[in-house]
Order: structure tokens, then sequence, then C-alpha cells
């Protein structure tokens, strides 16, 4: 599946694929044990987001991992969260052949592995784009069963056919952290959900504007 626009949650119907993995880093698992208020002074909320509703919840999630990593020595950190694990990787296009692409596998549990079930590909020049604006992440969150089932989906009803994922890149800069805005990119962003049945389907996106599921911007890639 590929990303060309600002994405909050994502699922698809696309097939296995083999990847090889260029990074590894060491990933270290913790509880969430901050308050929500504390965390909310060093995070900065898009301006539709209400963090009462299931879907802003899930960026509201995501930026507290961010947190989390920023403030840990470790290249990735896990953390655990009521809305699902979320994975947060610190990006650099620094000494990195700025043509290829950085590739993270992670497993159910939201560590790196190399058999994991989730591959995202995230090319160097995204990168570069991002880090612009400060220090870069790529953070994906493993969306628990229950809270997916409580996400609005107003009228329309869709019947998802993959687990949902909410995938960011979130930047930092003087000790804030805010969620990028995903647009007019030079190369797509890749990922693939490992354990999904081949299928006809779209790839799509939550619209916090909307409050419905969107295809602007994604796609899929392969069912191959």
């Amino acid at each position: 599946t590929t990303s060309t626009s600002s994405s909050v949650t994502t699922t698809s119907r696309t097939s296995s694929s083999s990847t090889t993995t260029i990074s590894s880093s060491i990933t270290s698992t913790a509880s969430l044990t901050t308050t929500s208020s504390t965390l909310l002074q060093s995070i900065v909320l898009p301006s539709n987001v209400d963090t009462n509703e299931t879907e802003g919840s899930l960026v509201l999630a995501t930026l507290q991992g961010a947190l989390v990593a920023l403030n840990s020595d470790q290249e990735s950190v896990v953390l655990e969260t009521e809305a699902g694990n979320v994975s947060v990787v610190k990006l650099s296009s620094s000494s990195v052949d700025p043509s290829s692409s950085l590739v993270f596998q992670f497993g159910d549990s939201g560590d790196q592995t190399s058999d994991g079930t989730i591959t995202v590909s995230v090319p160097v020049s995204v990168v570069s784009q991002f880090e612009q604006g400060g220090n870069v992440m790529l953070a994906v969150l493993q969306v628990k069963q229950d809270v997916t089932d409580s996400l609005n989906q107003g009228d329309a009803k869709v019947i998802l056919g993959a687990p949902v994922l909410e995938i960011s890149f979130v930047q930092e800069k003087n000790g804030e952290v805010s969620v990028a805005n995903v647009s007019d990119l030079a190369e797509p962003v890749i990922f693939r959900l490992q354990d999904s049945s081949p299928g006809v389907g779209d790839c799509v996106f939550f619209d916090l504007d909307t409050n419905s599921w969107s295809t602007q911007g994604v796609s899929v890639a392969s069912s191959s």
C-alpha cells in the first residue's frame, strides 16, 4: 500500500511480501504511567483532533509514544497503551544513500523483528523532507480490535479486510512533538500487512475532517 497524503488510521488488503530489513535497533517496552494532562504539555495536537473521540485517542496515543521515544537514549521504543502497542523509531537521513529506503518490520507485540507481520518502507528522500521541520520519528500503532469496533463510521459501514493501523510521521522541535503533515511526497511510503489475504479491496485511511474512511492519496500497490 502506498501513501502520499496525510493519513490517520489506515487499513488495507495487501498480500504477503518478503522484504529485506536494513535497520536494526534495540527495542524497549514501557508501560504508560504518566497522565495525559502531563504529556499534553509537550504534545501539539492537530486542530481537528478530539481526544474524547476514539479517533482522537489514537492520535494522542501515537504522540505519547513519540514523547517516550524522545526521552529515551534508544533508537526505538514500544509503548503499551489502551488503544494498542505503539512502536516508535527515530529516523535520520545522515550517512544513508539518499536514493535508498529505510525498511522496518514489526511483530504483533510491536517489537522489530525480521519476520514481522507489518513492514513499512520509508524513502530517505521523505525523511529528509520531514527533517526540515525538526527531528523525525516513525510511529506505528497496532489498534486493538475493541478500539477498532468503536471507530465512528458515520452513515457508511465499511467492511475492514485487515487490522487497523495508525501510521504517522512525528516531528519534534524544541521539546514539542506533533504529527507531520504528509502530502505531496516525491516518493510514496509503502507498507505491507503480511498476514492479510489477497483480495479485492481498497486501501483507506480515516479522515478526521470528514469522520469517514477515504481513499484519497492512498492506493493498493499490489494484491498478488
